[in-house]
């Protein structure tokens, strides 16, 4: 599209031309000729005023920016044309268009160029009548000469006029043509017929030509009707235009700069403004541009507010006229729809009354559109932030319809699956999710949960295992939220899933603990009733020696018993954290040794390798140490075999002291190395389970280990063995420091 800068200057360009041709027409008109202003001193000047006059009832045509103004100068023009000399008819033209349009107070650049366009047309006009008059028509059919040549006064009127305005508003000029084509081809046509008519009454019938007045009026009237109709028309489509856009904006601000610059073109006006309350003193302006502005109310008008503030702000405006229409809203007034800067076809002018009531129609649907978008962003940002919670959630939520396809799949389902959204979205949920129950049936093929919901109608809730992407077993808990329509039948159903893989395996720890430590409980208490029961039997003797053997084996379960218990109030207190741990500094090589040495003499069998003897000083605690070490060394002597060495190695730093026992049996899968330390926790048949325990022993271990201030670190692998290393703090100044921990 060609910038206005450039088509103003083509524009300029051609009324430059114009202006200079229609100069030369008339001067050329005036020089030429001697005797005819003598022999016409009546009618020319009676001429050139009827052309005056004829000014004075002028139809406007309006386009974008100009207006083409039709009028019934043809009527004065037809009659000079028969009347005087070619060049008296020209001037005429000149003279008169140049007087009406200097009484209508035009522009001077529109006046040179009306009455240069006048003599141009007349020109053209004067030669095709001279043209005909002299080719053969004689004097009773000069009118026939006259209509044909006043065609041609119309034509070029047309043309010129269609030309300037077209170039100006940057549109084609057969557009111009066609719009005002119908309407000037019948002034032109009967303005011409009324000159004709005059022209035969006062040379024929003078006493006829009081009757011209009416014709002239009617035919005024009726142009002026259409005229009117024509802007009604155009009215009613541009508001139509306006409030398509209106309500294909959303309401937003660009929308809102659309609707306002169609405004501007309904009511001919500079331009259009909405402005609403943004605050105390302060005032949002969206202008036809689709710029939004704050304008500041004045210190003295701060607290002014509805109609108070938007006229001190009309107030501060520099314009020639506006027009405003209050937008409406639950609690009053809301703001204002303005125009200013009316422009008709004469020039600025104040806004006519009734389209005061047209700019109140456009102000109720801005009001409208502009709750409604109110409403629309309301909305959307519940719907993000509901968005927001369904994306971060960490419960899975998918939506599936009535048939069971998956609609919806949140980022959660994704990391519980293992499917992405892309590949779950579409799919039947069954092929998805594989369900099974409790007793590893298949739910979709038994009862499917869905449609269960659907026939309840009501929320339902149950445990599942599903099989994610990679084969991998998980349980869940998953919640039906059937949707209902208004008949009661479910549009679609919201399943809330939340992953209870972690808590099902706690459960199954809790109870195979419960379990276990009934066994273990059971173990040493069987063996002591049977000894008390034997030895209360009546009648019955036993040597000292067996008695003793006795004893001492009911003393070794009642021991086994007391270590199990404490063990579990060990447990109860770390939890807690009702252990305290009071450390000092020990040799932990010197510790190792005497523990070491024990398990010699209880398991004569069994190879221990101490592989350094080295002092190594350690803060920690004496008891609490041996407590450690004897767990670890009791698990590494149940699962290695038989005849393979348990080595333990004591090393010291600068910072740490390290206490590690390697065995050589099967290795800790890498998945059970963090697990193992967790309360409870037993390792798969082949291993734990094979051996008993409680699951409490590495995770004394380890807790105590921290409680003293270090840790224990795991290397295994499968086949290889296990190596388990106590890390303490090295000890530190003088032998006899200490301090309490508490865990």
């Amino acid at each position: 599209m060609e910038s206005s800068g450039g088509t103003m200057a083509r524009g300029n360009i051609f009324v430059a031309i114009v202006i200079g041709l229609g100069s030369m027409a008339t001067i050329a008109a005036a020089l030429s000729g001697g005797t005819w202003i003598l022999d016409h001193a009546i009618v020319f000047p009676a001429i050139v005023g009827a052309v005056i006059l004829s000014e004075r009832f002028v139809i406007n045509l309006s386009f974008v920016r100009e207006a083409v103004a039709f009028s019934v100068v043809e009527v004065a023009l037809a009659l000079a044309l028969l009347l005087v000399p070619m060049q008296a008819f020209v001037l005429a033209a000149a003279v008169g268009i140049l007087g009406g349009q200097v009484i209508r107070g035009r522009p001077p650049v529109k006046i040179a160029f009306n009455t240069a366009m006048y003599a141009l047309a007349a020109s053209g006009a004067a030669g095709v009548f001279a043209l005909l008059t002299s080719a053969g028509f004689g004097d009773s059919n000069r009118w026939l000469a006259a209509i044909v040549a006043m065609g041609v006064f119309y034509a070029l009127n047309q043309i010129m006029l269609a030309t300037v305005v077209a170039l100006f508003d940057n549109q084609k000029v057969l557009d111009i043509v066609r719009h005002g084509l119908l309407l000037a081809a019948v002034v032109s046509a009967g303005s011409t017929s009324l000159g004709i008519l005059t022209h035969h009454l006062a040379t024929s019938k003078p006493e006829a030509l009081w009757l011209l007045p009416i014709p002239f009026l009617l035919s005024y009237t009726a142009y002026k009707g259409w005229i009117h109709s024509k802007e009604e028309s155009r009215k009613m489509h541009k508001l139509y235009e306006v409030g398509s856009k209106l309500t294909n904006s959303l309401g937003t601000e660009h929308g809102l700069g659309r609707f306002l610059s169609a405004a501007t073109e309904l009511f001919r006006a500079e331009g259009a403004q909405i402005i609403t309350f943004e605050g105390p003193g302060a005032l949002a302006i969206i202008s036809h541009t689709g710029n939004r502005d704050l304008h500041v109310l004045p210190p003295a008008s701060a607290s002014a507010e509805g109609h108070g503030a938007i006229e001190t702000y009309l107030q501060s405006q520099e314009w020639d006229s506006h027009l405003y229409a209050s937008l409406s809203s639950e609690i009053g007034v809301a703001g204002a729809l303005v125009v200013y800067g009316h422009n008709d076809a004469e020039g600025p002018a104040a806004f006519p009354t009734k389209d005061a009531a047209l700019l109140q129609t456009l102000a109720n649907e801005a009001s409208i559109a502009i709750r409604n978008v109110a409403l629309f962003e309301s909305i959307s940002e519940e719907r993000a932030k509901l968005s927001d919670i369904v994306e971060h959630t960490s419960d899975g939520i998918y939506q599936v319809s009535p048939d069971r396809r998956i609609m919806t799949w949140n980022p959660a389902m994704e990391k519980i699956t293992g499917f992405s959204a892309a590949e779950a979205v579409g799919q039947m949920c069954f092929n998805v999710l594989r369900a099974r129950d409790r007793q590893n049936v298949d739910m979709c093929s038994r009862s499917c949960p869905i449609l269960g919901a659907a026939e309840h109608r009501c929320l339902q809730e149950t445990d599942a295992q599903i099989m994610t992407k990679d084969g991998a077993a998980r349980w869940i808990h998953y919640t039906h939220n059937p949707i209902l329509d208004g008949q009661g039948k479910m549009t679609s159903d919201v399943i809330v899933v939340r992953d209870i893989t972690k808590q099902k395996a706690a459960q199954e720890m809790k109870d195979d603990f419960v379990a276990t430590v009934s066994h273990e409980l059971r173990t040493p208490i069987t063996p002591i009733k049977g000894f008390l029961l034997t030895l209360l039997r009546p009648g019955l003797e036993f040597k000292d020696e067996d008695r003793q053997r006795y004893y001492q084996m009911m003393l070794r379960q009642t021991e086994r018993l007391e270590g199990l218990v404490e063990d579990l109030l060990d447990a109860s207190r770390l939890e807690s954290g009702r252990l305290n741990v009071e450390t000092t500094t020990l040799n932990a090589a010197e510790l190792v040794e005497q523990i070491i040495a024990g398990y010699r003499v209880s398991h004569p069998s069994r190879e221990l390798v101490i592989e350094n003897t080295e002092p190594a000083f350690a803060q920690s605690n004496s008891a609490r140490l041996e407590q450690v070490l004897t767990n670890l060394l009791q698990n590494a002597l149940r699962y290695s075999p038989e005849k393979s060495p348990v080595a333990i190695c004591t090393t010291q730093s600068e910072r740490e002291v390290t206490i590690s026992v390697t065995d050589q049996g099967p290795g800790i899968p890498i998945d059970e190395q963090e697990l193992i330390f967790e309360r409870f926790y037993r390792m798969g048949h082949h291993l734990t389970r094979e051996q008993g325990g409680t699951g409490l022993g590495l995770f004394i271990a380890k807790r105590l280990a921290e409680a003293m201030g270090g840790r224990i670190s795991l290397e295994s692998r499968l086949g290889h063995g296990s190596k388990f290393v106590i890390h303490l703090p090295a000890a530190q100044g003088s032998l006899d420091s200490s301090e309490v921990r508490t865990y």
